[in-house]
């Protein structure tokens, strides 16, 4: 699975800690793991408790013995440069040809950054997924989680109450974030506000670092419609039915005016 997101992880580890990896693969495994391949890391994923190993025990070979011996699920974490995808696709090949690990429908969950830092082979030989970002349900929870965090956290250290509301400017305002993006700027909009608030300007900054990071610049227009001489009938309905729905939603919604996509023309 191709994803950077952290809380994506998190999501599948609590499905195992909460006993309801039966119902979503509907396989009744023995065993589980979780691999830190950053830390070298084995831990039993069920019980979050690690594993002490010899100095000398590859904690692959471990997950494998485990596979071929009974009902195995493991989750390994952070394939994040070449190195780690190559300590690792020897066993993928293996595991992908293994009748044995087949009968017993031991599965292992990789989460890389990057597909491509697989072969072509392994790749192929694999199931493989690039999740999206996020959708607006999912980033609606994780703000709403943030709220109930920061509400309960706030009540319980100064003995008063906050009322954090997440706006639905902002739900659609985070759209193309992941969802630890979207906790973090959360985290950051109410702690830098001194009404405590959700409002777009961490979100718009965190979108501009992630622009950053992969060497593109953000340019805010200088140039608007105003300085076009004439057209007003078509700047009008722009402005009615384009820059409005975007400015404000909420209002948008209410008189069924849906957010435009793609290109219109006007003749």
């Amino acid at each position: 699975m191709e994803t950077e997101d952290k809380i994506r992880i998190e999501s599948l580890e609590a499905i195992v800690k909460n006993k309801k990896l039966k119902d979503l693969l509907k396989v009744d495994y023995e065993q589980t793991f979780e691999y830190n391949i950053l830390r070298g890391e084995l831990r039993n994923l069920a019980r979050g408790t690690p594993l002490q190993l010899d100095p000398m025990t590859n904690p692959l070979k471990e997950i494998d013995n485990a596979m071929l011996g009974g009902k195995t699920f493991a989750v390994i974490q952070w394939v994040l440069t070449q190195a780690h995808a190559d300590a690792i696709s020897d066993y993928v090949a293996a595991w992908s040809q293994d009748s044995t690990i087949y009968k017993h429908k031991s599965t292992a969950v990789i989460f890389t950054s990057n597909i491509g830092l697989f072969n072509e082979t392994i790749r192929r030989l694999s199931y493989t997924m690039s999740l999206e970002a996020s959708t607006d349900e999912e980033r609606k929870e994780v703000l709403d989680k943030v709220a109930e965090e920061v509400q309960e956290g706030w009540e319980q250290k100064y003995k008063s109450k906050i009322k954090v509301a997440v706006p639905e400017t902002i739900v659609k305002g985070s759209r193309g974030m992941n969802l630890h993006q979207t906790q973090t700027a959360a985290l950051k909009s109410i702690f830098s506000t001194p009404k405590r608030e959700l409002i777009l300007q961490p979100f718009t900054d965190a979108k501009i670092k992630i622009l950053q990071t992969s060497n593109l610049e953000y340019v805010i227009p200088t140039i608007g419609p105003e300085m076009i001489g004439g057209y007003e009938s078509l700047k009008k309905e722009f402005n009615d039915f384009v820059v409005e729905p975007i400015r404000d939603p909420a209002r948008a919604n209410k008189f069924g005016i849906g957010i435009p996509r793609g290109i219109k023309f006007i003749r």
